[in-house]
C-alpha cells in the first residue's frame, strides 16, 4: 500500500463521489481505491476479506488513507465503489495510468 499512498487518485475519487445530498458522510474514496488496488497484492480476493482486513489491521487502513476514528468501510461500500469503477470505465483508465507511471519510474 505504500506505493499507492503516493499515487494521486483524486481525479478518480471525484468521479466516484456520491451526488446524493442525503445520508452520512461517506468514506474517503481515495482510501477505498487504494484498498482495492492493494487487495490483490495482499492476497485479498473478496470484499468480505478486504473489509475484515481494514477493520482489524489499523496500519493497513492507515496506509490506504482511511480514517482510524470511524468504522472501516462496509462490504456494500467497497462493492459500490468497485461497481462505480467498472461501470464508469475508470478501472481501465486507472490501470493504464498505473502502467504508465510504473514505466516512467522504471519499475516495468
Amino acid at each position: 500500500p505504500i506505493f499507492f499512498s503516493a499515487l494521486d487518485l483524486r481525479p478518480y475519487a471525484r468521479e466516484l463521489r456520491s451526488r446524493s445530498p442525503r445520508g452520512a458522510d461517506g468514506h474517503c474514496r481515495q482510501g477505498i481505491l487504494r484498498a482495492l488496488l492493494a487487495a490483490p497484492l495482499e492476497n485479498i480476493n473478496t470484499f468480505s476479506s478486504l473489509e475484515r482486513r481494514l477493520e482489524f489491521d489499523l496500519r493497513f487502513r492507515y496506509q490506504c488513507g482511511l480514517r482510524l476514528d470511524r468504522p472501516a468501510p462496509s462490504i456494500s461500500t467497497l462493492s459500490r465503489v468497485f461497481a462505480g469503477l467498472t461501470h464508469k470505465g475508470l478501472a481501465q483508465r486507472l490501470f493504464e495510468d498505473l502502467v504508465a507511471q510504473c514505466q516512467e519510474a522504471g519499475i516495468i
